[in-house]
């Protein structure tokens, strides 16, 4: 899993609470290509921010022949921003 941004990977104004992407162990998703196992774009809390990454990951299983049923988030367990969402 790619490690977690200093600021959204959409805006780029506040830090992230939570990535949106795809799973990171395997048969989490059958069929889903290694390429996009774990992966996922850093997000703050704004709602658009993550429909836009949702939107993302929806396209890109698209391209993989997949019809995504739900959306992976992977939480932050470090600490936790001290801002919050623009």
């Amino acid at each position: 899993m790619r490690p977690v941004t200093d600021m959204c990977e959409v805006c780029g104004q506040a830090p992230p609470v939570v990535g949106i992407g795809f799973p990171a162990w395997p048969g989490a998703v059958p069929g889903l290509p290694e390429s996009l196992r774990g992966m996922c774009l850093w997000v703050c809390p704004a709602r658009q921010c993550d429909l836009t990454v949702q939107k993302r990951a929806t396209t890109a299983a698209a391209r993989a022949g997949i019809t995504l049923t739900e959306i992976w988030r992977h939480h932050r367990f470090d600490e936790p921003p001290k801002e919050s969402a623009p």
